[in-house]
């Protein structure tokens, strides 16, 4: 028996190898003698690198897909993600395999090139080049163009205390930049939530172990203000469309749904709803003057209407709606994330302690139906395609077939019939952050793997997260790479959406 399964474990490897070879063939291209590299760069990735057996057209499929015969080839990236992030050599995996000397950086096995190790000027040679943006021969920075129409998906992360947003490009789904957010290297302030504009102009972060709300213009990715918001564990925000207003929880008793002035980057009592215990999930109705906001340590939402009065408790089932912090009996429900219906009649809710959605009717305030889910539900996101009305759930507990190296699913529900079109159990681990982009219809899943393996470019034993994308007209994944990128992965946005 264990032979037999063995064999089929191995057989099932060679399949899924054979799948990613084939997914991300290029286009054959006759690459030019330098490959568009700059001279320096070009005398070691065309003579040491892009060689027979290694990373040229005939072999790259049997190393990790990374493919190095050209500038354009390389910011493709391998199976694992992207191999050179421009602007940033400590985060470009390329680096780590080409390195021998721990005190210039990290340092990955198996070593490469195989034949013989860079030496100490030639791996400063591509550090320095990579620092400087990485660019072609001509000074193209790679992702440079088009900055305005651009579409990214932007994801909140760490690295060992310091706040990034790791930049995918839409287009070759690798990461493309970082950018530092937070106002300290020293302390992790934990980027929790992510939010971007309808225009594609603007970002807002906030932080659940910081004292700022983060303002970012994502046209050149850069940070472009704060709002000092003071203690408070920073959670879920909410962007108001017809004004320049977001909503933003903290997660803490009394802690209160804080109105934020997004052009003047102040707080305003004005329009903050107070009296609220444990606040999380934000949603709206259509003119956005009801917020409804998920009461995590109860079981009920919040119904937000007037600034200046406590808000009204909406119960999600039979028993009296309560939002004491101290309520610990079987009717703590736990509810986590809220979304809103595109026609604004309903809303859902998932709930932590019962495994379930909740549909409830946005008007009535009706409970309309449960839907059991995975264990220890988490985000949602919804496509806007007509074709395919799902509501994606992340399960981040749930147990899946191969608990040493997955675990947690992706549940999909038809938000129209309330019916559960399929589990997704892909290469997951402790996935939470779920995002739609609608205009490739691809999921993007970001697992957390805070407990989970170590992975391919993990420095120093780093838990380092990952993430997956699944194509939502198949429900199948879009490929079978695991796309890496730092620490903690906890959720994602996506510019032009």
């Amino acid at each position: 028996m264990i032979s037999r399964i063995a064999f089929t474990l191995t057989v099932a490897c060679v399949l899924v190898c054979f799948v990613i070879s084939c997914t991300h063939e290029p286009k054959p291209v006759t690459p030019v003698a330098d490959g568009n590299f700059p001279p320096d760069v070009a005398n070691i990735m065309i003579t040491r690198c892009a060689t027979a057996g290694c990373h040229d057209q005939g072999s790259y499929v049997n190393a990790s897909g990374l493919l190095l015969d050209t500038w354009d080839h390389l910011f493709n990236g391998d199976n694992f993600g992207a191999a050179v992030v421009p602007y940033w050599p400590q985060y470009s995996p390329l680096l780590y395999f080409v390195n021998t000397d721990s005190s210039l950086g990290p340092v990955l096995q198996p070593t490469m090139p195989y034949a013989a190790s860079l030496t100490k000027d030639e791996y400063n040679t591509l550090s320095n080049w990579i620092a400087a943006g990485a660019p072609d021969k001509n000074g193209n920075i790679p992702f440079g163009s088009n900055t305005a129409v651009r579409q990214k998906i932007y994801a909140l992360c760490n690295d060992n205390g310091v706040d990034l947003v790791a930049v995918i490009d839409a287009q070759k789904k690798v990461i493309m930049r970082y950018i530092k957010v937070g106002i300290s290297d020293a302390d992790i302030e934990a980027g929790h939530d992510i939010k971007i504009t309808s225009d594609g102009s603007t970002a807002y972060e906030s932080f659940y172990a910081g004292t700022t709300l983060q303002k970012m213009d994502v046209v050149n990715d850069a940070a472009s203000g704060y709002a000092n918001m003071g203690l408070g564990l920073w959670s879920i925000m909410l962007l108001d469309p017809n004004n320049p207003r977001l909503w933003v929880s903290s997660w803490e008793s009394n802690g209160n749904v804080v109105a934020v002035n997004t052009g003047t980057m102040t707080t305003d009592g004005s329009h903050t709803y107070k009296s609220t215990n444990y606040p999380h999930g934000i949603a709206a109705n259509s003119t956005f003057d009801t917020v409804f906001v998920t009461a995590s340590n109860g079981n009920c939402i919040y119904k937000c209407t007037d600034p200046s009065n406590p808000p009204a408790l909406i119960s999600l089932d039979s028993a009296t709606a309560t939002d004491d912090p101290s309520f610990t009996s079987k009717e703590n429900l736990g509810p986590h994330a809220i979304w809103m219906s595109p026609d604004y009649s309903k809303y859902f809710v998932t709930l932590q302690n019962t495994n379930q959605v909740r549909v409830m009717d946005a008007h009535a305030d009706t409970l309309i139906a449960v839907i059991p889910v995975g264990l220890y539900p988490q985000e949602m996101d919804a496509s806007s395609n007509p074709a395919t009305p799902y509501l994606f759930v992340s399960c981040k507990q749930d147990p899946t077939y191969a608990t040493k190296t997955t675990l947690g699913s992706v549940y999909v529900i038809d938000y129209n019939t309330y019916a559960v079109k399929k589990v997704i159990y892909g290469n997951f681990f402790q996935p939470h952050g779920v995002t739609v982009d609608n205009q490739n219809n691809l999921l993007y899943v970001f697992s957390l793997d805070a407990d989970g393996p170590a992975q391919h470019h993990a420095v120093k034993g780093n838990k380092d997260g990952w993430y997956n994308i699944i194509d939502i007209s198949t429900l199948a994944p879009y490929n079978y790479n695991n796309y890496e990128l730092k620490a903690f992965p906890y959720n994602g946005a996506v510019r032009f959406k």
